[in-house]
């Protein structure tokens, strides 16, 4: 992740996790929520001092700096258990097995979870979602896939160490346990909820999403927050304001679950469909990209899978005209609309 908000310049230079602090959480709750302790987090931003004084509302804060040069002793470390029979090694195969285990190959511990075999040597007693680890496999991918910190990954398989280094391949590892959020799966047929405004809100949804929601979008693999922004005729910030799981970067994005795109008493940007007919007489279709340049000449309807090299060469024309006459598409195009004209002649 990245800070969006000031930071100390001071900071480490390792950061792998920023968090933006708004001061929702006191510090003890802060340093619980992101598995840290108060010796780390101050060594990585030396503005806090001791007991935690000087965290402000409205700066950026390192949590986590996975793999950094200096790192604390860990205050216990895991010893291979002795074992009369084959194991898995880190980066091979385990010995004991000739092809990929079975997911039905498992053991159901006391909390009634069956857990697949064979695991990282040692793994929390209350994981409830297990990942295949392959080959080639960081604990920082394993963390970017399932949306979780590096150092969730480290503490709920202790014995992969603190820099990652005992990570076993063709092994599962713990990628959450019992109460953590995990990502939805949505039902064949999701059913509605009717919360106290009365707005039926489709099933699943991200999480933390705001209750005065009144329109959702069903989030696809591949879908940005400025993609879906861009379809709901919204801003990216008003999308993840109403979807804050999500986060200032767009990284808890979930797919396969309903995010919120409009709140009760928001007015959509998107133009009513009507042709108007300006000074030049030339009639400009609707609904437009926002932003674009009055007494515009001639339009391109942007189809669902056009992007700006498309249309410029579709229509003979510059990158830098595109933009100017375009002005909300931005410099890179990124926020240009699908099923919207452009204006591509003035």
């Amino acid at each position: 992740s990245t800070p969006n908000l000031p930071y100390d310049p001071n900071t480490t230079t390792q950061c792998t996790w920023w968090i933006d602090y708004d001061s929702a959480q006191a510090c003890d709750a802060l340093l619980a929520d992101q598995w840290t302790n108060l010796v780390d987090f101050r060594r990585w931003n030396p503005s806090i001092g001791p007991d935690c004084t000087d965290l402000t509302a409205g700066k950026s804060y390192c949590v986590e700096a996975y793999g950094e040069t200096f790192a604390p002793s860990p205050s216990s470390s895991f010893v291979k258990p002795s074992s009369s029979s084959p194991s898995p090694t880190p980066t091979a195969q385990p010995t004991s097995l000739s092809v990929k285990p079975s997911p039905t190959s498992s053991s159901t511990p006391g909390n009634g979870i069956s857990t697949p075999l064979p695991t990282q040597p040692e793994i929390v007693t209350n994981c409830d979602k297990f990942y295949f680890v392959e080959s080639g496999d960081t604990c920082a991918i394993i963390a970017g896939k399932f949306g979780v910190p590096v150092a969730k990954i480290v503490a709920w398989n202790p014995s992969v160490g603190s820099s990652c280094g005992g990570l076993w391949a063709q092994a599962y590892a713990c990628v959450s346990i019992i109460g953590e959020d995990a990502k939805p799966v949505p039902s064949a047929t999701p059913t509605p909820t009717n919360p106290g405004n009365g707005i039926s809100t489709p099933q699943p949804t991200q999480p933390n999403m705001v209750s005065n929601c009144d329109a959702f979008y069903f989030v696809q693999k591949g879908d940005t927050c400025d993609v879906i922004a861009s379809k709901n005729g919204i801003t990216t910030a008003q999308l993840t304001t109403w979807n804050p799981s999500a986060g200032s970067t767009c990284g808890g994005m979930w797919a396969e679950a309903y995010a919120c795109v409009s709140i009760i008493g928001q007015t959509p940007t998107t133009p009513t469909p009507t042709p108007t007919k300006p000074p030049t007489g030339v009639v400009t279709p609707s609904p437009v990209q926002p932003g674009m340049v009055a007494g515009c000449k001639k339009f391109d309807y942007v189809n669902s899978g056009d992007t700006c090299d498309v249309i410029i060469k579709r229509n003979g024309i510059t990158l830098a005209d595109f933009t100017k006459w375009n002005s909300g598409v931005g410099s890179d195009c990124r926020t240009m609309w699908g099923e919207a004209y452009v204006c591509v002649g003035v």
